[in-house]
């Protein structure tokens, strides 16, 4: 493949024999700003005011303030989605649709790796700690008709609904001589990456067909659950064990009524969608419902508008962004299946298991800590942070251009896992957060004081929807 450079990894200089980085402050964006103010939960609840021991005692007893080599990056550093190890030509188109459409950043950037997954499909796989993986993620972009979701999406989906009209034009013309020529031969097959609104049965059909390979994306995510379930005695609780076994990448045998069986063989199916903060609580409630871990496969994203200013009515985005994106799409479809296998760099390794040994730790003291469904909620939300990190090196790598997963993509992945497991831990928080009549109410509150003692009391309440007097009374011992 061809190796693009990435203007961060320019600026970075010289790497160490380890492959650690030795110009650390010119590629981690804002670390040690100390900025703060934001009302959100994942910004309250910065890690260091977590009641958890801090990396350097987990893994080697250093002690003092994390440094740009350290992981994880406070929660501070990752209120916006970090631009920082990928191509530098991506971070300019990032930045141009975020000023085009006056939306956050992080809605293109995911907008952006969702859509390479997809892109890429089977084209790429990675063998790390001997796990194969190909590159499918499922995050969703929640917030707000204000905050401009659709648009900034759209313009990162749109190129590969653009490749799928000429595979169905190829399609046609093959199908019509087939037809003229007396049906002779094998029946040509409509095989299309992208997946719009569908039933659960056609989902599965439309994956079997096409080699296990998809890309569901979706404006609104309530147009997926609102849907699926009609065809099973089960309801919705069928299809989410096929999801869930999908999500694996392990050869997965249904029964539909309209083909009978179907194997779906190594699916890799990405889903990408857009959610409004009613239907998001509605329909993840009932993902925290269901034992077999399907809200931990998500990943839930909150975004808020830009404020400050107007919106534009026309978005002024340039021709260069456009093209330099359909360029990546373009050689991201065209990967032969299984042409393109990336290993771990032995850097890459060490970046890797101090990431999952903190993440680990982590899932520990959290259900050690508060025995109860949140507590056990963020265990294993911990430890099915590695799937994203696996997948995400990979998407990186791929668009980078790289054969290789080396310690920078590994270490940037790190990072946006970790941005991504924020949201996850602040989505169940959120979602776990009853009424004030609720009889486990009191009991969580107490959960988040004692892993965050350092929380603005004014600054939590707001976040989490309670007043400050009945939060004090809790903090206090009163309640």
């Amino acid at each position: 493949m061809e190796k693009k450079e990435s203007g961060h990894e320019q600026t970075a200089g010289t790497m160490k024999k380890n492959n650690e980085v030795i110009d650390s402050t010119k590629i981690v964006q804002n670390f040690g700003t100390g900025k703060s103010g934001a009302k959100n939960v994942t910004t309250i609840f910065a890690s260091s005011q977590r009641n958890l021991p801090p990396l350097g005692d987990v893994l080697n007893g250093k002690t003092g303030e994390l440094g740009a080599n350290d992981f994880p990056p406070s929660a501070e550093d990752l209120k916006k989605f970090p631009l920082w190890g990928l191509p530098q030509e991506l971070q300019d188109v990032i930045i141009d649709v975020s000023k085009g459409y006056k939306c956050s950043p992080t809605i293109p950037a995911v907008a952006m790796l969702a859509s390479a997954a997809g892109a890429i499909g089977k084209g790429a796989e990675s063998t790390i700690d001997n796990h194969h993986n190909y590159p499918s993620i499922w995050p969703v972009i929640i917030g707000t008709p204000s905050t401009s979701k659709s648009g900034p999406s759209s313009f990162f989906t749109d190129p590969l609904d653009e490749a799928d009209e000429q595979v169905e034009k190829t399609y046609n013309a093959d199908l019509a001589n087939w037809i003229s020529g007396g049906r002779k031969g094998q029946e040509p097959k409509l095989h299309q990456r992208v997946i719009g609104v569908t039933s659960d049965e056609n989902l599965l059909k439309i994956l079997a067909d096409n080699n296990g390979t998809g890309f569901l994306k979706l404006d609104e995510f309530a147009t997926m659950a609102g849907s699926w379930g009609r065809y099973s005695k089960n309801g919705n609780g069928l299809i989410l064990g096929i999801l869930e076994s999908i999500f694996s990448q392990q050869n997965t045998k249904v029964s539909t009524i309209a083909r009978g069986t179907a194997t779906i063989k190594k699916p890799v199916l990405s889903i990408f969608a857009t959610s409004n903060p009613t239907n998001f609580q509605r329909i993840f409630r009932s993902f925290l419902a269901d034992s077999g871990g399907i809200f931990e496969r998500f990943l839930p994203v909150f975004v808020s508008k830009v404020k400050g200013e107007e919106k534009r009515k026309r978005h002024n985005i340039s021709e260069q962004s456009r093209q330099v994106w359909r360029e990546y799409i373009d050689r991201l479809l065209h990967l032969p299946p299984g042409g393109l296998v990336l290993k771990e760099a032995l850097g890459a390794a060490d970046w890797r298991i101090k990431a999952e040994d903190y993440w680990q730790r982590c899932g520990e003291l959290a259900e050690e800590c508060e025995p109860n469904q949140l507590g056990e909620i963020q265990g294993s939300l911990y430890c099915k942070a590695s799937y994203t990190l696996h997948r995400m090196c990979l998407i990186v790598a791929v668009l980078k251009g790289e054969d290789t997963i080396n310690a920078l993509t590994m270490r940037y992945s790190a990072e946006v896992t970790q941005f991504f497991l924020n949201h996850q831990i602040s989505a169940a928080v959120k979602l776990l957060r009853p009424e004030d009549n609720a009889p486990n109410k009191t009991e969580t509150i107490r959960y988040l004081l004692l892993h965050y003692p350092g929380a603005n009391v004014s600054k939590l309440a707001s976040a989490i929807g309670v007043s400050q007097s009945w939060l004090s009374g809790i903090k206090n011992g009163r309640k």
